[in-house]
């Protein structure tokens, strides 16, 4: 997919939404964890995380997702983020579907989350986001200029850890 020549939305996902989220998130999540943390806890990890009910119950409590789309409409990546104090602007989930990926769309994802961040509240803060140390995406974050600011093994549930690195980037 070249998206250098194609109009990339990025808009406010709804609740109807929750359907292609849980979608994407089978192909994208699948793709980026079952080499890192195998097919067993990338099958829990998803169950847990992209279940359509919970996925419309946290859009429905306000919690912001947000979907890249190109002109027809085909999701080409998705974020959540929401400010989680006046300092820390969290980015919760910011991926983008492997036929979008090395395009530019994981920076303006980033952009938009900053821009976000910067509207909600002007004093200087930084945005925040936990990625598997195993991720391939943790040398992209290094690459837009995130620093890892500490890494822990967070228990997730059935038996398994989330091996993250906390990284962060001052606005």
């Amino acid at each position: 997919m070249d998206l250098k020549n194609q109009e990339i939305t990025i808009r406010k996902a709804v609740i109807d939404d929750a359907e292609r989220i849980n979608e994407a998130a089978k192909v994208v999540f699948t793709n980026t964890f079952t080499p890192v943390i195998g097919k067993e806890q990338t099958a829990y990890m998803l169950e847990r995380m992209y279940d359509i009910n919970g996925l419309k119950q946290q859009i429905s409590e306000g919690k912001d997702f947000f979907l890249a789309e190109d002109t027809k409409g085909k999701i080409c990546g998705y974020m959540s983020c929401f400010a989680k104090d006046e300092r820390v602007f969290r980015i919760e989930k910011l991926y983008v579907m492997p036929q979008c990926q090395k395009t530019g769309l994981g920076k303006r994802f980033f952009d938009y989350a900053k821009t976000l961040a910067n509207s909600l509240n002007p004093k200087p803060k930084c945005l925040q986001l936990n990625v598997n140390r195993e991720n391939p995406a943790v040398d992209f974050y290094l690459h837009i200029g995130m620093k890892i600011a500490s890494q822990g093994d967070f228990p997730f549930g059935g038996g398994y850890f989330m091996n993250d690195y906390i990284m962060e980037y001052g606005i």
